[in-house]
């Protein structure tokens, strides 16, 4: 877990309404995740860490962007906002909340132990293309698209945390003389480059969608990124691991299909998504 700046006591008295589980479920860079015990279904509390400057009542732009784009997203295969964004004061504070979905089936990473079953491969395969195909039809990027992002709800998988989300038709948050926001096991390698001379499209979430069904396929990272030292040149010039197909007996179509997807320039991957999902479905046949 990460780094938790409230009290157990404080969040209790500031969501007194609420029956707010402790301890938190986790911690992430920007906000605090508490379970909420409800009868008609659980959710999640989310609580952004930095504090609202006095007298600003405006959320953060990029919390703006990321809140509004959840609501603006309408699929099974999206995080929702049920309740929210709202400001609540915790201890001599102000800060901002909202409400998710509770996924009980945790999260992916907490299923990937060692090759999954094809049945298993194939659904995540399709829901996570179907959430890259939704969030790019509104210009959204996701850019973070690993097994901790990823809910399990039903034999189902759902897409969390747009904290990092692109928005192309938008102004940039992101500095353009640095690099792109991302997890580097899992970012694509434009995600490495000068901001201003990346291209940050749909084409780099099929590269991270790409990263997680290996994973989920044989067991194993495509690049390994175990060995640093070498870490981005295998990642730059597309050497995968093609001994963990071998091992985990992966069959050719899904091979086919992960070497696509995994493809270092943008150019190579698929042009869109609707041509990786109808890809990935063939690939299953």
């Amino acid at each position: 877990m990460g780094d938790n700046p409230f009290l157990d006591e404080d969040v209790r008295n500031a969501f007194s309404e609420l029956d707010v589980a402790f301890p938190f479920l986790g911690a992430g860079t920007f906000k605090v995740a508490y379970r909420v015990d409800q009868p008609d279904g659980d959710r999640v509390l989310k609580i952004v860490k930095a504090p609202l400057e006095e007298g600003n009542a405006a959320l953060p732009v990029r919390l703006d962007r990321e809140i509004n784009a959840m609501k603006d997203v309408d699929s099974e295969r999206i995080v929702p906002v049920l309740d929210g964004p709202s400001v609540r004061p915790i201890a001599s504070q102000r800060h901002v909340y909202y409400l998710e979905p509770f996924y009980a089936d945790g999260t992916l990473d907490e299923y990937l132990d060692g090759p999954c079953e094809l049945a298993f491969l194939r659904a995540l395969a399709e829901d996570l293309l179907e959430a890259v195909e939704t969030l790019w039809s509104k210009g959204i990027v996701h850019r973070d698209i690993k097994p901790e992002n990823i809910a399990r709800s039903e034999g189902r998988s759902v897409l969390l945390d747009l904290g990092i989300a692109y928005f192309a038709d938008l102004t940039p948050v992101t500095e353009p003389l640095g690099a792109s926001p991302k997890t580097p096991a899992f970012a694509a390698p434009e995600q490495f480059e000068i901001r201003r001379m990346a291209e940050i499209d749909h084409r780099t979430d099929l590269f991270q969608v790409g990263v997680v069904l290996f994973i989920a396929a044989t067991g194993s990272h495509p690049y390994r990124p175990d060995d640093p030292s070498a870490y981005l040149n295998r990642l730059a010039n597309g050497e995968i691991d093609e001994q963990a197909f071998e091992a985990a007996g992966t069959p050719d179509g899904v091979r086919k299909l992960l070497r696509r997807l995994l493809q270092p320039e943008p150019n190579r991957r698929f042009r869109t998504p609707a041509l990786a999902l109808q890809a990935a479905r063939e690939a299953f046949e």
